[in-house]
């Protein structure tokens, strides 16, 4: 699916890898990174209106790559912000 070499993604259908009727966890990614096709991206959207475990993983998919773009102290970071001096 992403990139558009997989299958379509149905109602409890998908031709692609795995065939499992799920999306996989590079497919979601790709579906969170917006780097799906339109036409896939509309069969996921689709997909995601009844499937609760693709729903859930994209929700968790979104939260993690969130969470990578955070410092551990939770406070927003910069690349341009001045670095303290005298700490440690």
């Amino acid at each position: 699916m992403a990139g558009g070499n997989s299958g379509t993604v149905g109602r409890g259908q998908r031709t692609g890898r795995g065939g499992t009727g799920h999306l996989s966890v590079a497919e979601a990614v790709s579906y969170v990174d917006r780097t799906l096709s339109r036409r896939v991206r509309t069969q996921v959207e689709d997909h995601l209106l009844y499937c609760e475990a693709c729903f859930q993983e994209v929700v968790d998919v979104t939260l993690f790559l969130q969470g990578l773009n955070q410092p551990e102290d939770g406070l927003p970071w910069r690349a341009d912000a001045p670095v303290a001096e005298g700490k440690g």
